[in-house]
């Protein structure tokens, strides 16, 4: 068939995801990186029927910036959404949003330990979306935040959960990035092509979900090896409209000049 079932592929690697207990989305720092990230959070949720909420970690962003971006990128925001905020109280922000659990500083991991844990026991299973690793680098050495990293990869599992995090490529030491890798369980890799690789297995997927920006990034061997089959049916269609055109203009000039 030319036409794939996208929505079962995706459907089949979040699932997965749930399965490794913690996932990586890494890329070079986009808008389109960011909402792979904000979606595939979304997926996670909405895919899995025994996930009952997401917990936002919000190191980049206060909650109500995190909320409009999930409107900007037309994802919806759940009911049982909670955030962490991990920089409100330190710059002196209002702490007034509804859901909401401030830290008192950036490093203060036995409040992000024990939220977890109480919106785990109020909502049930949950998503715990790290936003973002970079952010939280800026706070702490490497070698502590990566044993928080490791902390967490143990203890959300173990509640029947799955943990996401965000880092952007480049941004830090090779010898970090790689430490940071080998505490997840799978690594899902976002540039020209969507590469999803654990500890057993890795694939590289057509497309997560469809979009201009995507389409731009199509190459002449995604359409013709129909990964991209609305582009090849338009292509074809645009290849015989020409050739009849062409006929016709020969049909033409042999009419005019007398053959």
């Amino acid at each position: 068939m030319i036409f794939t079932d996208r929505d079962k592929e995706r459907e089949e690697v979040v699932k997965g995801f749930l399965e490794d207990g913690s996932t990586l989305v890494l890329g070079r720092r986009s808008a389109m990186v960011e909402r792979y990230f904000y979606k595939l959070a979304y997926d996670l949720y909405s895919l899995n029927e025994d996930i009952d909420g997401i917990v936002w970690l919000c190191y980049n962003s206060t909650p109500r910036k995190v909320k409009e971006r999930f409107e900007s990128y037309n994802i919806p925001i759940i009911e049982n959404f909670w955030c962490i905020d991990m920089i409100s109280s330190m710059i002196g922000l209002p702490k007034n949003e509804k859901q909401t659990v401030y830290c008192n500083t950036p490093t203060d991991y036995n409040c992000i330990f024990l939220t977890i844990d109480y919106v785990i026991k109020k909502i049930g299973r949950a998503v715990i979306a790290f936003d973002d690793v970079n952010a939280a680098l800026s706070y702490d050495s490497a070698d502590r935040l990566i044993k928080v990293l490791r902390n967490l990869n143990n203890r959300v599992p173990e509640k029947g959960c799955t943990s996401l995090y965000l880092l952007v490529e480049g941004t830090t030491t090779p010898e970090t990035e790689n430490a940071i890798q080998t505490t997840m369980g799978s690594i899902f890799r976002v540039s020209d092509k969507i590469q999803v690789s654990s500890a057993t297995s890795s694939t590289r997927l057509k497309k997560w979900f469809k979009s201009w920006d995507e389409l731009e990034k199509t190459t002449w061997a995604d359409v013709f090896s129909f990964k991209d089959p609305l582009l090849y049916i338009l292509l074809l269609i645009s290849m015989v409209v020409n050739v009849f055109l062409m006929m016709l203009l020969f049909y033409v000039v042999m009419y005019r000049i007398g053959f």
